[in-house]
């Protein structure tokens, strides 16, 4: 596992410079990666300094094994050897599940649903728009909630 505390001491304070020029956006230091938030900055600024970021990041990820995953509203930077999918592949290797509903709203969960497409008893759900490799797609999480309900009664 790497050392997450070297490579976000170089990460942290890119996405800081970032956060000053863009209001109301903020940082997200989790264990595993760190998130840049502009859900409620100006769409058309957040995009903008979205791209900005990006283009830093992408400078000096190589050498600490990072990568980006460029969400909804969000930059996310995290090790080759942490997502949805390598967490999710933990799982199945020490577990057997009868049935697995895997739903997800955002780019960051496409690497969760590609473990997943070769797993028959394992039904996976893209909430929202743009493109994905889920089986099935909802537009809202209204229609999330409607398939719980019906799963449940």
């Amino acid at each position: 596992m790497a050392d997450n505390s070297q490579w976000k001491r170089t990460i942290i304070p890119i996405l800081n410079h970032i956060t000053t020029s863009c209001p109301e956006s903020y940082v997200e230091e989790k264990m595993f990666s760190v998130t840049w938030h502009y859900r409620n900055a100006d769409p058309v600024l957040g995009l903008k300094y979205s791209r900005e970021l990006i283009d830093l990041l992408e400078k000096v990820i190589n050498s600490y094994n990072l990568k980006i995953l460029d969400g909804n509203k969000v930059v996310e930077v995290l090790t080759n050897d942490t997502g949805k999918g390598i967490a999710v592949e933990k799982l199945f290797d020490h577990n057997n599940f009868d049935f697995v509903l895997s739903i997800g709203d955002d780019v960051t969960d496409e690497e969760m649903f590609g473990f997943f497409l070769h797993h028959p008893n394992v039904f996976t759900v893209k909430v929202g728009e743009g493109p994905t490799i889920a089986r099935y797609k909802f537009n809202t999480t209204t229609d999330v909630i409607s398939l719980l309900k019906q799963l449940s009664g």
